[in-house]
C-alpha cells in the first residue's frame, strides 16, 4: 500500500522515500535476491538502494538490520478474580481505563506491544500503587484501598492504567425485608426480614464513592449466625454461612435476631443485625364489592359495579398483630393503598374480564382474589318503543282498496335488551323495539274525488261517457255517503283521503292503544327478571345471549295477546274514525 517515488542518478543508485501512515507498521523492500523488513517508527523511512552491485546492496541491508527497533508499549491489561478486566491504551487513565477490585486482591498486569516490537529483557518498567517489577508482565496485590496509578515504561514509550481497591462501604436488604448497615447496624434496632430467604448486598466504595455497577464486590467475604446462641453445651442449630460474592442470600431457619456480616480481605467488617418474622397474612376484608364465592383453586371472586371510588383489598396478620418487615408484601394488580396492607382496585372503568389481585408476603404465603367491574343500572331509554310507517302502495291486493302489513310486529327489526349487574344478581332492561308498518292505498280503477265541487265532475268508473253532471254527481254521492257504521260503497267513486286516514288509524290505534301499552308490561316483567351471579356465571354477554331467546318468545306471547285484544273491533273503530269525513265530503256535493 505504500507508493514509492524513485530517481535513478547517474551512478546507478535509486532513492526512495516510503512515507508510512502508522508507527508501528512494516516496509518489505526485494532487491534482487535480497530481502528486508523495515519496522516504521518514524513518520518517514528513507533509503538508499544500490541496485547495480548485489554486494554493496547487501552491504547496506546488513547495516540497516543492526539497527534496533524503538521499544513501544501498544497498551495495558489488568485482570483479577476479584474484578473483571481493564485496558489501557494511554499515560492519563480515566474511567474506562480503570479496574475495580476487592481490597486485597491480586492483579496481573501485562504490557502489550506495539506490531513488530519485541520487547528487551527486562522491559518494561513497571510502577506505580505499590507496583514493584519489570517485565512483560508482572502480578501485584493491592491492599491499600483508593485508586492507584501503575505505569509500564519502555524507553520513551509509557502507558498507564487505574485500579480502583474497594471496600464494603455498607450492607442493603434487598429481598424479604429492607433496610441497610447505616441504621440497623446494632443489635438494638434489627431490621425486621422474612422467615424464608432474604437477599443482602455488599454496597462498595472507592474513597467513599459507590463503584460503577458496584463493581469490585467479587471477593467479599460473608458470614450469618444467630445472635445471641445457646451455651456450649447447647449446640447452635444455625450453621454459621460463608460466602465470597457481592451478594448473599440466605434462609433463616427460626424467628430470632441473626448478624449477618461482610467485609474485604483486609478489611473492615459491615455488621446489620436482623431478626426474621414468623407471620402469615390473609384476607381480612373487601369493601365496595360483593363477595361472589370461592373458585375451585381457593381464589375468591369478589364483584360491583361501575361507579365512582374504589374496591378496597385489606390484609391481616396471622397471628394477629405483628409488625412484618417493610417491602414484605409483594402486590400484582390493582394500585397501591394507604398502607402496605391495602390495595385498590378502581370501579370508574368496566373490568368485565376480572382484575386479579394478588398480595405475596416473603415468597411463601399468599392471598389471591379477582375483582369484577360490571355495568350498573342503565339511564332510561329515551325511546322504548320506535315504530314508524311507510306507505307502499303495492302492498294492496284485490280488490281492497287499503291495507296496512302487520306482520313485522311479530318480528321486530330492533329487538335491544340491556343486563347490569346490582346485589349479587343479573338484572335486565328492556331498551327498545321498532319496525316499520308499511300501508297502502289502490283505487282499483275507481275515480277520485278529492273536490266536491268539481266543475267539470269527473266521470267515475265505467260510466257512460256521456254522463250528465247531475248523472255524475248523483252517483258520486250515492257512492261515498257512509251507512250507519261508516262504511261507503265505493261503487264508481272512492275517496283515497278517507282510505288513507283509514290506513293510518289503524297504525295508530294498534300502536299507541294496545302494542305499546302491552310493551310497558312487557317492560315490567323484563325488569323482574334476575340471575344469581355465581362464579361460573360471570360473563354478562353470555349470560345475555341465554336469556334472549326467553325474552324474545315472551315479546312474541305478549304481541299476540295485544293482537287479540286489538282486531275485533280494530275495523269497526276505523269505520267510526273517518265517518264524519265521508259524510262531509258526501254532503258537499250537490247534483
Amino acid at each position: 500500500s505504500i507508493e514509492p517515488s524513485s530517481v535513478t542518478d547517474g551512478a546507478g543508485f535509486a532513492r526512495s522515500t516510503y512515507t508510512a501512515g502508522t508507527v508501528g507498521g512494516i516496509i518489505e523492500i526485494e532487491a534482487g535476491d535480497t530481502k528486508a523488513q523495515l519496522p516504521v517508527v518514524e513518520d518517514a523511512v528513507q533509503m538508499m538502494i544500490v541496485d547495480l552491485w548485489p554486494l554493496l546492496a547487501g552491504v547496506w541491508f546488513e547495516r540497516f538490520r543492526e539497527e534496533e527497533p524503538a521499544c513501544v508499549i501498544k497498551s495495558i491489561e489488568a485482570v483479577s478474580e476479584c474484578g473483571d478486566f481493564a485496558e489501557s491504551e494511554t499515560d492519563t487513565p480515566g474511567e474506562e481505563e480503570t479496574l475495580y477490585i476487592s481490597r486485597g486482591a491480586e492483579v496481573t498486569l501485562t504490557a502489550n506491544a506495539a506490531p513488530g516490537v519485541s520487547f528487551p529483557e527486562d522491559k518494561p518498567v513497571w510502577s506505580g500503587g505499590g507496583v514493584d517489577g519489570a517485565g512483560e508482565s508482572v502480578t501485584h496485590s493491592f491492599n491499600a484501598p483508593g485508586y492507584h496509578i501503575v505505569t509500564a515504561q519502555c524507553e520513551d514509550s509509557t502507558v498507564s492504567i487505574r485500579i480502583g481497591v474497594a471496600e464494603v462501604k455498607r450492607i442493603e436488604i434487598t429481598a424479604g425485608g429492607s433496610g441497610d448497615s447505616d441504621v440497623h447496624g446494632h443489635q438494638q434496632d434489627p431490621a425486621l426480614v422474612c422467615l424464608s430467604e432474604v437477599s443482602f448486598k455488599a454496597i462498595m466504595a472507592v474513597d467513599g464513592e459507590p463503584t460503577p455497577d458496584n463493581r469490585g464486590a467479587k471477593c467479599v467475604v460473608w458470614e450469618a449466625r444467630r445472635q445471641g446462641g445457646p451455651p456450649p453445651d447447647n449446640p447452635i442449630t444455625f450453621a454459621p454461612v460463608e460466602k465470597q460474592g457481592g451478594e448473599l442470600t440466605v434462609t433463616f431457619p427460626e424467628p430470632r435476631k441473626y448478624r449477618v456480616r461482610a467485609r474485604t480481605q483486609p478489611g473492615a467488617w459491615k455488621r446489620i443485625y436482623v431478626t426474621a418474622v414468623d407471620a402469615d397474612i390473609e384476607l381480612e376484608s373487601v369493601t365496595n364489592a360483593d363477595y361472589i364465592g370461592d373458585r375451585e383453586d381457593g381464589q375468591a371472586v369478589y364483584a360491583t359495579n361501575k361507579d365512582t371510588g374504589y374496591v378496597i383489598i385489606v390484609l391481616k396478620t396471622d397471628p394477629a398483630g405483628v409488625t412484618l418487615p417493610e417491602n414484605s408484601i409483594t402486590w400484582v394488580g390493582g394500585s397501591p393503598g394507604e398502607t402496605p396492607m391495602t390495595r385498590k382496585v378502581s370501579r370508574a372503568e368496566l373490568i368485565e374480564a376480572g382484575e386479579e389481585v394478588t398480595a405475596t408476603y416473603c415468597g411463601t404465603s399468599e392471598v389471591r382474589l379477582t375483582v369484577y367491574v360490571f355495568r350498573g343500572p342503565p339511564e332510561p331509554a329515551d325511546t322504548i318503543v320506535d315504530i314508524r310507517d311507510e306507505q307502499d302502495d303495492s302492498i294492496v291486493s284485490y280488490p281492497r282498496v287499503g291495507e296496512v302489513d302487520f306482520k313485522p310486529a311479530w318480528d321486530p327489526a330492533v329487538e335491544r335488551y340491556k343486563i347490569y349487574y346490582e346485589n349479587k344478581k343479573w338484572k335486565f332492561v328492556f331498551e327498545k323495539v321498532g319496525y316499520v308498518l308499511k300501508w297502502g292505498v289502490n283505487s282499483q280503477g275507481r275515480t277520485d274525488v278529492p273536490d266536491p265541487t268539481a266543475d267539470p265532475f269527473p266521470l267515475g268508473m265505467n260510466m257512460d261517457p256521456d254522463s250528465t253532471e247531475t248523472e255524475k254527481k248523483t252517483q258520486a254521492k250515492e257512492d261515498l255517503t257512509p251507512d250507519a257504521m261508516g262504511k261507503a260503497s265505493f261503487t264508481k267513486y272512492w275517496s283515497s283521503a278517507s282510505v288513507i286516514r283509514h290506513e293510518l288509524f289503524h297504525i295508530s290505534d294498534w300502536v299507541d292503544d294496545y302494542y305499546k301499552p302491552m310493551i310497558s308490561i312487557f317492560q315490567t316483567w323484563i325488569e323482574e327478571q334476575e340471575v344469581d351471579v355465581t362464579v361460573s356465571d360471570l360473563d354478562p354477554n353470555a349470560v345475555m345471549f341465554d336469556k334472549m331467546l326467553v325474552f324474545h318468545l315472551k315479546l312474541i306471547v305478549e304481541t299476540n295477546n295485544a293482537w287479540l285484544e286489538y282486531v275485533p273491533e280494530s275495523e269497526k273503530r276505523a269505520l267510526e274514525d273517518g265517518k264524519s269525513l265521508l259524510q262531509n265530503l258526501a254532503d258537499a256535493i250537490e247534483p
